[in-house]
């Protein structure tokens, strides 16, 4: 016996529920549809956020700025965003919101003692599933309440929204300039424009985050695995070694030094030229770029070339969860007790090592 589910999208003969696109527009932008969302001024669901949050702080979908000639009012740029509803859930889904033309918005006199903060929402008001009067798209400004310790104003009577922007508005204000507006704006889809805007926005609790993101100044793609933020894809990073050890630090210099952190993984290979001596019958030693998870699994293999006079080779073995050794083939310890040595200027080290983060 067949079992039926709700009504499939897009189906010809058929009359299509204004909420199936929405969840679709949901699921393709990563939310479970069935999901709770406390939503707020810093808290989101993945997808939810403006399509394109630009490369700088001066672009981007829904940016709100200073008008041409600083009042008190702002402007709103055109563009489109994903807004998602609270008040039901799986009935509201995802909402497409599009933006093509530039708009202004007033802002409030400024109280003439006090000082004061207001929101700019992107507020979608349903009047069949989202508990509203009436059904559109707007952008509303919510004026706060003028204080010596001013707050943001509260949203909850709001049903399905995205903050946009915060105006600081001063005592006396007479004009709001850009330096007055905060952005508040979340992308939907990624890149991040800088790591600096994540740490600074996503301020969120576990289960707000989006899957993924991939932040444009650093080239590198990271995932929320439940606890934190893991780098799970990045170009080759500069490894620049100033110092061994043995067991005080001697100057040397990084021939060429890169690493890699994929999906918890750390793989390194770096060449370095000794700059002065050590001290024989300690161990030579190398500080890693990273800490890892622990010592255990850290693997490699080197060669070291004794000023001319000999070469070794064997395994890179890790001494701590960021110092690794160099044990030659067929001895028992450590390269600078076995064999008993000082690194002297012009001797050269090469190795490659890898590790769990």
């Amino acid at each position: 016996m067949a079992v039926a589910i709700d009504q499939p999208f897009v189906m010809e003969t058929l009359a299509h529920d204004s909420r199936v696109p929405r969840q679709m527009l949901m699921a393709l932008l990563g939310s479970d549809i069935n999901a709770a969302f406390a939503t707020g001024i810093n808290a989101w669901n993945k997808g939810h956020g403006v399509a394109d949050i630009g490369v700088t702080s001066a672009d981007g979908d829904y940016l709100v700025k200073q008008a041409g000639t600083p009042g008190m009012s702002v402007l709103i740029d055109p563009g489109f965003a994903f807004v998602r509803g609270k008040f039901s859930v799986l009935n509201q889904g995802m909402y497409g919101a599009p933006n093509t033309v530039q708009r202004t918005h007033a802002i409030a006199a400024a109280d003439g003692v006090n000082a004061r903060k207001d929101l700019v929402v992107l507020h979608m008001r349903d009047a069949t599933w989202g508990g509203d009067g009436t059904s559109d798209a707007r952008i509303d400004v919510i004026t706060g309440t003028p204080s010596g310790s001013p707050a943001d104003p509260s949203l909850s009577a709001l049903n399905a929204y995205m903050v946009l922007a915060r105006v600081n508005v001063a005592a006396g204000a007479t004009s709001i300039t850009n330096a007055n507006i905060d952005d508040l704006r979340l992308p939907a889809t990624l890149p991040y424009k800088s790591s600096s805007t994540r740490r600074a926005l996503l301020s969120l609790a576990a289960g707000d985050e989006p899957l993924d993101w991939y932040d444009l100044d650093t080239n590198r793609k990271h995932r929320w695995n439940g606890t934190e933020w893991e780098i799970i894809d990045e170009p080759p990073q500069v490894w620049n070694v100033t110092s061994v050890l043995q067991p005080g630090a001697i100057a040397c210099t990084t021939n060429i030094g890169r690493y890699t952190r994929r999906r918890g993984k750390f793989e390194a290979t770096i060449s370095i030229t000794i700059n002065a001596t050590g001290t024989g019958g300690n161990f030579v030693l190398v500080t890693l770029p990273i800490t890892l998870s622990s010592a255990e699994g850290t693997s490699g293999s080197f060669q070291y070339f004794d000023n001319g006079i000999a070469s070794y080779c064997g395994q890179v073995v890790g001494q701590s969860s960021t110092v690794v050794g160099f044990q030659p083939d067929n001895q028992a310890s450590l390269l600078g007790l076995t064999p008993n040595f000082a690194v002297v200027a012009g001797d050269v080290l090469r190795f490659n090592v890898e590790g769990w983060y």
